[in-house]
């Protein structure tokens, strides 16, 4: 099956066999590997969020981490910085939340949806306050 995705790698679907075979083995480590050759490819959003879910599945939150970092500069997009943002909070690391929310606001200040970010930062900051979450 590896050939196969080496040969036609822009086939998504054979890159999700392939792991998900892997993964039904038992071969958790090669699973991850085969996501990581397949993230060179550069696959479209649901590609990255997938090796994502895949790591949180085995509890690697530092692993999930470094590679929504690496899906933010393949997809620069808002809802990719959201999803970040959203992510650390849900883990409970409002501080890198935040900084999601302002190196989005740095990189994307141009970026034709980048008035999401006005609105969802701001929530963002009106919720969690000096780190803390705000008191219902």
């Amino acid at each position: 099956m590896g050939s196969s995705c080496y040969s036609l790698p822009r086939v998504d679907q054979l890159w999700y066999k392939y792991i998900h075979m892997e993964e039904m083995l038992g071969n958790v480590a090669g699973a991850r590997y085969i996501f990581w050759r397949w993230m060179t490819w550069m696959p479209d959003q649901h590609g990255w969020l997938s090796y994502i879910k895949f790591e949180l599945r085995y509890n690697e939150i530092d692993k999930a981490r470094a590679i929504f970092k690496r899906f933010v500069q393949c997809h620069p997009k808002v809802s990719a910085w959201i999803r970040f943002a959203k992510f650390e909070m849900e883990n409970g690391e409002i501080e890198r939340g935040r900084n999601c929310y302002e190196r989005a606001v740095e990189k994307l200040a141009d970026d034709e949806d980048a008035k999401r970010l006005l609105v969802v930062f701001p929530e963002f900051e009106d919720k969690f306050k000096d780190g803390q979450a705000k008191e219902v």
